[in-house]
């Protein structure tokens, strides 16, 4: 990539995740989402690697047209279109999850499941804890039915504390590298941002991804 006046040393650590995403999974078997309401820290506590299949590529967009209606979005179009690439990323992953966010999700979980076994998430309709928490909590247990299906793993409350940990630190890490750069975006691009946000859901180990990315906030909190 084009180097940028000012870049955080380890970039090339981030960008190679991005382009081959889930080399370094630590050979955990890969589990595809397509919805940031996907919960991933309960992937990576019952032994899988949880990967962001979501595609905002416009050129694929004609290819998902082929199976897709019309008046899909584009973003479905274009998710969907990774799929037709034998040896891509999404081809490698062992099972799918979507959530149902949207009647273009909903659509494209139908289809995916003839080519992958796919779970629906079930999300409620509204912010209402009171009326919808004991179904959303059901909703979080057939999930964990459906990975642990798929990973032989059991559910227990370490590996998921230490997977919330992580994530925790993650949001901890990118919210200071916004708000440094609300302050001062001459520190870092946006582009090295959301490269940086990007491969945290490629199949990285979260600790790794937050030892480098604390590497990062270290050096551009040093620049004035």
């Amino acid at each position: 990539m084009k180097e940028l006046p000012v870049r955080p040393s380890n970039m090339p650590f981030f960008e190679e995740i991005l382009k081959n995403p889930g080399a370094i999974s630590t050979g955990r078997p890969l589990i595809g989402f397509l919805c940031n309401m996907v919960p991933d820290e309960l992937v990576w506590a019952l032994g899988a690697a949880p990967i962001n299949l979501s595609c905002g590529n416009a050129a694929a967009v004609p290819f998902g047209e082929q199976a897709l209606a019309g008046d899909i979005c584009p973003l479905v179009k274009a998710s969907f279109a990774t799929f037709m690439d034998a040896a891509g990323i999404a081809a490698r992953c062992k099972a799918l999850v979507l959530a149902s966010s949207c009647d273009g999700k909903r659509k494209l979980g139908e289809v995916l499941n003839d080519y992958k076994p796919t779970f629906m998430l079930n999300i409620p309709p509204e912010q209402n804890a009171a009326l919808y928490a004991k179904n959303a909590a059901k909703e979080m247990e057939r999930l964990a039915a459906f990975i642990a299906g798929r990973t032989g793993a059991g559910l227990n409350r370490k590996t998921l504390l230490l997977a919330m940990l992580e994530s925790s630190e993650r949001t901890r890490i990118v919210r200071e590298l916004q708000r440094l750069r609300a302050e001062n975006p001459a520190r870092m691009s946006l582009r090295d941002l959301f490269i940086m946000v990007q491969a945290s859901f490629a199949g990285v180990p979260l600790k790794k991804w937050n030892a480098e990315a604390a590497s990062t906030l270290a050096e551009i909190s040093a620049i004035t």
